[in-house]
């Protein structure tokens, strides 16, 4: 990331809590600044220590990694909101158009299985949601997910079943 882009507004950063012994304020480092107006919306630690995060309408899944700095995980058509682990995959909250032209659309939500390398598998429309937002995992093959339009959270009971290999992804 180029030092002109820094924006306090912005920025993917580590914050070390100070122990609960101690008066101190949490001490916060800069991992890495995006233009002002860069709308990341949400992140995810990967068991390597790299950090994941949705850029919305760059639509891309940025990768922060210690040591090599800020990369481009993957480019993708829709626009990502929410990443979740998912076994040795991670399931990627996309909308597929943007948040301003979402309400009153039936199709606008969709969830993405990609490998922890950044290449999409497989695809899937979520029926009946509004605006997906956030996405957690509650063990097993279940999800909260969280419609901030409708105003309700939802579980999924079942996981994505994986596309055999070799197979084409569509999306």
């Amino acid at each position: 990331m180029s030092a002109s882009w820094f924006s306090p507004l912005a920025a993917l950063a580590a914050i070390a809590f100070a122990s609960a012994a101690g008066a101190q304020a949490p001490k916060s480092e800069v991992l890495v600044r995006y233009p002002h107006g860069t709308y990341l919306e949400n992140m995810l630690a990967d068991d390597d220590g790299s950090v994941l995060v949705t850029n919305y309408f760059a639509r891309r899944i940025e990768r922060w990694s210690p040591g090599k700095g800020a990369s481009t995980l993957q480019e993708i058509p829709q626009f990502p909101v929410s990443l979740a682990p998912f076994g040795d995959r991670i399931l990627v909250v996309v909308h597929t158009v943007t948040f301003d032209k979402i309400a009153g659309t039936t199709d606008a939500n969709m969830a993405l299985v990609m490998t922890r390398a950044g290449a999409v598998e497989r695809s899937f429309t979520i029926k009946g949601a509004a605006f997906l937002n956030g996405i957690e995992p509650v063990g097993g093959s279940r999800f909260l997910v969280a419609d901030s339009v409708a105003g309700v959270t939802g579980c999924s009971t079942q996981r994505p079943a994986r596309r055999p290999t070799g197979s084409r992804t569509r999306s």
